[in-house]
């Protein structure tokens, strides 16, 4: 099963959000133990809170009770702590080289969370207005410094993860 990338159907009254919780519902309840799920970034068409949660929810699902072997890619940076609460769970990211103003995804994947988003990096490189990076790099900051509690870890709020046009964060769920 694969939920990746972006369709509507307007003239339906289906939006990308909509269309994207359609396609989950039904691998939610057709997946077994024998299947191979791939998902790439679920729960962004929401807020980030409730997308986030959405998410979250999702992925405990496949890992508690379908329990088969998972990819699943996001920005939710706050995912990978998957990882310190499932066995099964092994977070793995694509590296990028930053050096002064250029960015370069090498599409390399590496064990591990991503230790930074590159959201900025790429509306600088698709050439934002200059004050459009500037007050995206200040609210980064601001939003950098605030956390909050839940399942028992604090986590980071890096709601600029959302902002990247590459997924550079995989967390791929394995039976125990």
């Amino acid at each position: 099963f694969a939920r990746v990338g972006a369709t509507d159907s307007q003239a339906k009254g289906v939006s990308t959000f909509m269309a994207e919780m359609l396609d989950t519902s039904a691998i939610l309840s057709t997946a077994d133990t024998d299947s191979l799920i791939i998902i790439d970034e679920l729960g962004r068409g929401t807020s980030t809170y409730d997308g986030f949660g959405l998410a979250w929810a999702i992925s405990n699902y496949i890992i508690e009770k379908v329990g088969c072997l998972s990819v699943f890619a996001t920005h939710f940076h706050e995912m990978t702590n998957l990882e310190n609460v499932h066995a099964g769970v092994k977070n793995h990211h694509v590296t990028a080289l930053v050096q002064e103003d250029s960015l370069a995804l090498l599409y390399k994947v590496n064990p591990g969370p991503s230790d930074q988003s590159f959201g900025v990096h790429v509306a600088k490189l698709a050439e934002f207005p200059e004050s459009v990076v500037e007050r995206a790099q200040e609210k980064t900051k601001e939003l950098d410094k605030f956390k909050f509690y839940s399942e028992g870890m604090f986590w980071n709020l890096e709601i600029t993860l959302i902002l990247s046009g590459q997924p550079h964060l995989l967390t791929k769920f394995s039976k125990n």
